[in-house]
């Protein structure tokens, strides 16, 4: 995948959300490993981790959203959409691709490594504008037990 790192240039302010994040970049690495060794196996798994991840992530931001009446969650909302579109749209390609690489002469190249691109610069910017904010609404609105 990309260049970028985590950094505390990075963190929203809230432990358990820069921890998720954090989780995300080395996802990230194995994802970017395996593809280029078109290792299927720990590709496979790797994805499987990232789908767990935004399934897990996406739901708990949400929880928050809705607990803390959130006036950007329908925004938010859409953004998680998005992303989750774009990973589907990788994992369709890098299918076909492994697919068209099993035939003989196939010369095209692997698209993991652009499509894994675009889903980090998406992340990236979701962290430092939209996370941001979500993280500063819930941390003046605190949500008290019930």
């Amino acid at each position: 995948m990309g260049s970028a790192v985590w950094s505390a240039d990075l963190e929203v302010g809230l432990l358990w959300q820069d921890h998720q994040h954090k989780r995300f970049f080395v996802i990230r690495d194995q994802l970017a490993r395996s593809s280029k060794l078109e290792d299927k196996r720990s590709f496979k798994l790797a994805l499987l981790q990232l789908e767990n991840y935004v399934q897990d992530h996406f739901s708990l931001e949400e929880i928050y959203m809705n607990q803390s009446n959130y006036p950007g969650s329908a925004d938010h909302f859409k953004e998680h959409q998005i992303f989750i579109h774009k990973l589907n749209r990788a994992k369709r390609e890098f299918k076909l691709y492994l697919k068209e690489l099993a035939e003989e002469g196939y010369t095209g190249t692997n698209p993991w490594l652009d499509l894994s691109l675009d889903l980090e610069i998406w992340f990236v910017e979701h962290i430092n504008g939209t996370d941001r904010r979500l993280a500063n609404w819930i941390i003046s609105h605190p949500v008290q037990p019930t």
